[in-house]
């Protein structure tokens, strides 16, 4: 009898884990993001995560799509999408994974909710320090001996209260509700035969235009 090995793959989907983290996070924050001093702590790291997610989530649909389309070729095709940018990747992969029938409506609400996620994440991995200016008054006496400024003042300059969340004031549970709901109407249902689109995925129009090519 003659014993053959085969080789069998599984694909593990790891943007269930961040979507599964962010709910039990939000859930110890409090559903609703206040002005508590927990939340404003862990604004950041949830953003974060929330761009991780999404993400992550848009790389494994990408990856299972062309496994499944094209086998050990997809291996040549994925790392030209791999390194098209976050915001090309939530654009392109509508179309990519219905097979140029639909695309993402981005007058929706929950696509400019997406897009500001993005700027979001961008700002915070980028981010860079940079001077604070602050005007004070000085007097100057006859003898040219200035006064005004004691060191008790450029103390409480220096002096500067902590902002946990970089100053961001987006609405972060619409954000995450907003991922949420782009796997809600799309990457849970793309895949069913009868999948027709709703107000966030619409059709895509085929060009019906003439294309005149001129050569000389």
């Amino acid at each position: 009898m003659k014993t053959n090995k085969v080789t069998i793959r599984t694909f593990q989907s790891r943007y269930n884990t961040y979507l599964k983290l962010l709910l039990d996070l939000r859930g110890d924050i409090g559903w609703f993001f206040d002005d508590s001093h927990k939340a404003n702590i862990l604004t950041v790291p949830f953003i974060l995560t929330l761009a991780a997610a999404l993400e992550c989530s848009l790389n494994d649909h990408l990856i299972e799509h062309f496994d499944d389309e094209f086998g050990d070729n997809s291996k040549q095709m994925l790392p030209g999408l791999m390194s098209m940018n976050f915001k090309g990747k939530l654009i392109n992969i509508v179309p990519i994974l219905t097979k140029y029938k639909f695309k993402l409506n981005t007058e929706h609400k929950v696509y400019a909710l997406l897009i500001e996620l993005i700027k979001l994440r961008n700002s915070l991995v980028h981010n860079k320090s940079d001077y604070d200016s602050h005007e004070v008054s000085l007097l100057e006496d006859e003898e040219g001996n200035v006064q005004g400024l004691q060191y008790d003042d450029l103390e409480s300059l220096m002096e500067k209260e902590v902002d946990y969340t970089f100053g961001i004031k987006a609405d972060v549970g619409a954000i995450h509700e907003a991922v949420e709901t782009f796997h809600e109407l799309f990457l849970e249902h793309y895949r069913e035969s009868d999948f027709c689109g709703n107000e966030l995925v619409i059709p895509l129009e085929e060009n019906n235009g003439i294309k005149i090519v001129v050569t000389k």
